[in-house]
């Protein structure tokens, strides 16, 4: 603090300008000491030399006397630390000293004109002390002695010029006495005013330390509780406060809560949740709504004040605002039992490290943000998962209820189904948390035709509905024997566009469901849709397989497959889309835009999976439709490798060559579509067994069969790759479903990864459509080989024309 040591304002405290100037003139004493002994030690020895014989010896030994007295006490002086209030008499000492020394000399002389060399000590005199009462009993003193001695010798014609010099020496010495005094008091006004503000430079520079100390420790924490408390901690040691506290505003809310403090009572205000209301409790209140300090020097006399009961005597608080630019985070509550604790200058340098505690806060939300979205991917996708892993419609709906339990809290729950639809009502298929008793009877709940009713609007508007306090609505119905219901939500299940039932969501005390808590129920109710409708089909099919028993493991196969394949496309395209329609910063984050890939992929290798399974139906069946046509085979080899193939062997730095050759081959009368399909299929397997920087290359032929009678005319088009190759008794049962070669992924992956996994099917495919169109497909490869890469040649035989084709529009003609 700067402090007033202006002359007028040191006078005011005497004790002060008394003891500074007593530091003076005791700093002082020594040094003329020791300069009195030498000059009486250099008068000695030329009073020696010049004075009459007859006095010399006693004038002499007076001087070196006097020199021995000042050498003394300059010794003892060193030795000691001299009281302040021993300054000026010692002073007198030494003036006292030298004007006997003076009187004496002028006497043993009888000389008055030694007087002369009283005049100097007495405008010394001026010079040396610094107390008005001494300076003034020091030139009676003198005075009185100086005159006593003269009257002894007179009368002297000179005495009265020496009375008149006595006189003038004696103004002089006060002239010199006010003017020295004036300017040690302003010099030392000046020092202590310099002391002040460097005390007060070395206490901003101890708080802006403490400040980045107190930054450095909390900057690597990132757990906001573990933040909080260590802030609070660490305010509260550094700076020596009673009592500090972290309040934050509560998003959605009107009111800023106590989230950490120190000692006991600030854990009990963090564990009872204790809030001001914005804008209108408490000094808290006042910073959290204006975003302005707040200091009060007495709460006592401040009518924002609200007291906290635990707290000690406090007297003195500054509340500060943890501010992100515009935006208020909180409030840190710093309090002191010292009444004006809190000086203004230093609220700048508070304010700053509350600015600094803010970050700290926002970083910590962040990396929590971050660390929530992650696990909520993770916990979504093993719910998925795991939902999927079991078709039982029991085991279903206990899986649901657990794994909604790790997103959204609760203390029951409950799965309810539509039974009836005239009236419509709602039966509990499944729930947890519910008192024994309650659940050995079905609980059917009716949706009332009323606008008010909650369930009618849930259906009306296909949406969550949260209620933060049921007890407020006058609509709601209370199940006998079931702990009373506070806070409620309720999330539909939605199936083609219809809802078929939700899942109601229960706290038994008030505390309201969030928009996460709700998109995330919202997010796992599609998830359990879906599981309980595979659940449903899965039943529905066990029951067919009854019936179905004798039918060729094909079908059964197949079926097992399609439940196997249709699971996990539809659980990423439910879940994430779920997530995506509930995020609006989807396009600044680089984790959602992985999920929309992982929707895109799943969505398209689904619909390709489902489409080779309808193939194989209709294939094994004999109902594949072909809509015969005359087509390029160049144009549609082309244009399929340009469109389907093209970007990814080009990221694999595979090679694709369609030999001019193939342009020379004459149109063949087949179906576009099936016949993209069996090239599509063969581009694909040539690609996923060839490893990077290989190449697949198409060359085609003409070639006839059968004798004079029955010639024809066919295209031999072979797709030829540098891949592993097949092992020869292999080469006929990669054509048969769901047979793959070599160490392939067990799961369905990417279509041109290297060796990717597949259901298997395209092979078998691409004959059967071949074969439909009455021609052949086969293989032909030296062996199988990782390393040395023997390659494989696909052969596609099609007849030019097809024998009277009755299906389809023979003789238009297509562009492949």
């Amino acid at each position: 603090m700067t402090t007033d040591f202006s002359p007028a304002s040191i006078n005011n405290r005497q004790d002060i300008l008394d003891a500074t100037l007593n530091r003076i003139v005791a700093d002082s004493l020594g040094p003329i000491s020791l300069g009195l002994a030498v000059v009486y030690v250099v008068l000695a020895g030329v009073n020696y030399l010049t004075i009459d014989p007859a006095i010399v010896g006693l004038i002499v030994t007076l001087e070196l006397v006097s020199s021995g007295i000042y050498f003394g006490l300059y010794a003892v002086l060193g030795r000691m630390i001299l009281p302040g209030k021993w300054a000026h008499p010692l002073a007198t000492f030494i003036v006292g000293v030298a004007t006997v020394n003076n009187l004496i000399h002028v006497y043993l002389a009888d000389d008055l004109v030694r007087t002369v060399n009283i005049y100097f000590v007495v405008m010394g005199l001026g010079l040396f002390l610094l107390s008005g009462k001494w300076v003034l009993g020091n030139l009676l003193m003198i005075v009185a002695l100086w005159a006593g001695v003269s009257s002894l010798l007179l009368p002297n014609p000179i005495f009265p010029q020496l009375a008149v010099g006595m006189f003038i020496a004696m103004v002089l010495s006060v002239l010199a006495f006010w003017v020295r005094q004036g300017q040690v008091i302003r010099y030392e006004a000046l020092r202590r005013q310099d002391a002040g503000n460097q005390e007060e430079l070395a206490y901003h520079a101890r708080q802006l330390e403490t400040s980045i100390a107190v930054g450095q420790r909390i900057t690597a924490i990132l757990d906001i509780d573990d933040l909080l408390e260590e802030v609070a901690e660490l305010i509260k040691e550094r700076y020596g406060f009673d009592f500090v506290s972290i309040f934050l505003i509560d998003e959605g809310t009107k009111f800023v809560r106590a989230r950490a403090g120190t000692g006991e009572v600030g854990r009990r205000l963090r564990d009872d949740k204790f809030r001001f209301k914005i804008g209108e409790s408490g000094m808290i209140g006042w910073v959290a709504a204006n975003g302005e300090p707040a200091r009060a020097d007495d709460v006592r006399q401040d009518e924002r004040y609200v007291s906290v009961t635990g707290l000690p005597d406090i007297r003195s608080e500054l509340d500060l605002p943890l501010r992100m630019g515009n935006r208020i985070l909180g409030v840190l509550d710093l309090q002191s039992n010292r009444v004006a604790a809190f000086q203004e200058a230093e609220v700048p340098f508070l304010q700053m490290l509350a600015d600094q505690v803010a970050i700290a806060i926002r970083n910590a939300f962040l990396y929590q943000s971050e660390k929530s979205a992650r696990y909520l991917a993770e916990t979504m996708y093993k719910t998925g998962r795991a939902l999927m892993q079991t078709l039982d419609w029991e085991e279903v709906l206990t899986q649901i209820l657990e794994n909604l339990a790790k997103l959204v809290h609760y203390d029951r729950v409950s799965i309810l189904v539509q039974v009836e639809s005239n009236p419509p009502r709602l039966r509990v298929v499944a729930s947890r948390g519910f008192p024994p008793a309650t659940t050995e009877e079905p609980i059917l709940v009716s949706i009332h035709d009323d606008e008010s009713d909650i369930y009618r609007e849930i259906y009306r508007t296909q949406r969550p509905l949260a209620v933060d306090d049921v007890m407020e609505l006058p609509v709601w119905h209370q199940v006998e024997g079931i702990p009373h219901a506070r806070s409620w939500m309720g999330v539909p299940l939605i199936r083609q566009n219809g809802v078929i039932g939700m899942l109601s969501l229960t706290k038994e005390r008030v505390d309201p469901y969030d928009d996460e808590e709700i998109a995330l129920a919202a997010a796992l109710a599609a998830q359990a849709d879906i599981a309980l409708r595979n659940a449903q089909l899965y039943d529905e099919l066990a029951q067919t397989n009854l019936q179905l028993e004798r039918m060729d493991r094909t079908r059964s196969d197949f079926i097992a497959i399609a439940a196997h394949e249709l699971r996990t496309p539809l659980t990423l395209l439910s879940g994430y889309s779920q997530m995506l329609l509930n995020d609006k910063v989807i396009q600044e984050n680089s984790f959602h835009h992985q999920l929309v890939d992982g929707i895109n992929s799943g969505a398209d290798r689904l619909g390709e999976v489902v489409n080779s399974m309808l193939d194989v139906v209709k294939i094994d069946s004999k109902t594949l439709p072909l809509h015969m046509e005359l087509i390029s085979v160049y144009t549609l080899l082309k244009q399929l490798m340009q469109r389907d193939f093209a970007k990814p062997a080009a990221e694999r730095s595979i090679e694709l060559v369609l030999d001019e050759e193939v342009r020379q081959l004459p149109m063949v009368q087949g179906d576009i579509t099936s016949l993209q399909k069996v090239f599509h299929h063969l581009f694909s397997n040539a690609i996923k067994y060839t490893p990077d920087g290989g190449s697949v290359r198409v060359y085609g032929s003409v070639t006839v069969q059968g004798g004079l009678a029955e010639r024809e005319e066919f295209i031999k088009v072979v797709v030829e790759d540098t891949g592993v190759g097949i092992d020869l008794e292999q080469q006929e049962l990669v054509f048969e479903k769901f047979y793959q070669t070599g160490e392939v992924a067990l799961h369905s992956t990417h279509k041109t990864a290297f060796k990717g996994g597949g259901p298997g099917l395209g092979l078998a495919i691409a004959r059967g459509i071949v074969e439909a169109h009455r021609g052949k497909l086969w293989v032909e490869s030296p062996g199988h080989h990782e390393e040395e890469l023997p390659g494989s040649q696909f052969f596609v035989m099609l007849p030019v024309r097809q024998a009277a084709a009755g299906t389809g529009a023979e003789g238009k003609v297509g562009v492949g």
